[in-house]
């Protein structure tokens, strides 16, 4: 019974893919760079693009019931294959992770708390992440359904307030750009944030019981379907208000917020900030929690305090030394990131599901010859 608490129902983790898609809410600031007020279009057909790869995650965790990532690596490709393979996945784990602290941690430093140093908020996001990793899936099944529901009731609301301001105008024109941007930029939108939704699979160990883990891409599909409608509101509502000064924001999202004047409601956009930041909280805290059940899998452990303040040491000193300053950050994000989780977040998954495929083929003709 005390494991049993402990655990996470099918509805719990596909409201935990919702929240973990809305925590990737500060991505929209690279889809403007990318495609400008066009972003909303070409996160359409990432959003489509995003259902084939996690058809494709779905049916890798279907194929290995109750097992994580590491485990099935090393169930295809042989042990030490198996481990240098997750080193890969561990890598673009955690540079995922340090993009959401560090914007996190420079949002609230710039834009919340003014003229702060934003290396003690990242302390303190950390340790957080670390306190809320500790707590397990526990914590994130019990919060996911809450937060996603009220995401979309106060952004919803926002939408309302902003109506005077919007111009419909702000939508034209398109087709802008060529094929290639389109295709970049449609790229883009797929690998994140749907791409990184492969560390969930980290999470499938952690179901109540192993019979709701059947039809694993149904759920990886319901969760988009749940979680991807708040990025699109968010995309829309910044294109229809600010139209061409899209990227002359650093958080577009954050700098609509603010125009809303309406009385009691003139600085709504401090309470914006504080849900802002728990919904990246989550994520962070969720990547936080699988990296440190990669490393204790990776080593052979069972998750402990010990690979928690590891990784606790491991993310603060990767967040501080990700890129030197915003631009860089920017650079990194739209010309070095997604080719990277292209090769790793996408290209091993098909792979190894590629050759589980072939093995099990195998496998199967030698049994009916056996049998013959």
């Amino acid at each position: 019974m005390k494991m049993a608490g402990k655990r996470m129902t099918r509805k719990q983790f596909i409201f935990i893919i919702a929240c973990f898609i809305q925590g990737s809410s500060f991505y929209t600031m690279y889809y403007y760079h990318m495609a400008g007020n066009e972003a909303w279009l070409c996160l359409l057909a990432g959003i489509l693009l995003g259902m084939l790869v996690a058809y494709l995650y779905g049916a890798l965790g279907d194929s290995y019931p109750s097992c994580c990532l590491v485990q099935i690596n090393e169930a295809v490709f042989g042990r030490i294959p198996g481990k240098i393979l997750s080193f890969f996945y561990l890598y673009t784990f955690i540079v995922s992770c340090s993009m959401t602290m560090r914007e996190t941690s420079q949002f609230v430093a710039g834009d919340l708390l003014m003229e702060t140093d934003w290396i003690p908020i990242l302390t303190v996001f950390v340790l957080a992440c670390a306190w809320a990793s500790n707590a397990g899936t526990r914590y994130f099944a019990s919060v996911s359904t809450f937060m996603c529901i009220l995401m979309y009731v106060f952004t919803v609301l926002l939408f309302l307030l902003l109506l005077p301001m919007i111009e419909f105008k702000h939508l034209l024109p398109l087709g802008g750009h060529s094929a290639s941007e389109y295709g970049r930029s449609v790229l883009y939108c797929t690998l994140m944030p749907f791409s990184e939704l492969v560390v969930l699979l980290f999470l499938v160990p952690d179901f109540k019981e192993a019979r709701e883990q059947k039809n694993l891409w149904k759920q990886f599909v319901l969760g988009i379907l749940i979680g991807a409608p708040f990025i699109i509101i968010l995309v829309l509502r910044d294109t229809l208000v600010l139209g061409p000064l899209l990227t002359a924001f650093y958080y577009p999202s954050y700098e609509v917020v603010r125009l809303i004047n309406f009385n009691v409601l003139s600085h709504i956009e401090s309470l914006y900030g504080v849900l802002l930041i728990f919904i990246l909280f989550f994520k962070s805290a969720v990547i936080f929690y699988c990296i440190t059940k990669a490393l204790a899998r990776i080593f052979g452990c069972r998750k402990n305090i010990v690979f928690t303040a590891f990784t606790t040491g491991l993310m603060l000193l990767c967040t501080q030394q990700l890129c030197s300053s915003n631009v860089s950050l920017m650079n990194l994000a739209l010309h070095r990131i997604p080719y990277v989780l292209l090769a790793v977040q996408v290209g091993l998954p098909a792979l190894t599901l590629a050759v589980s495929r072939v093995k099990n083929t195998v496998q199967n003709k030698r049994s009916s010859v056996k049998c013959g």
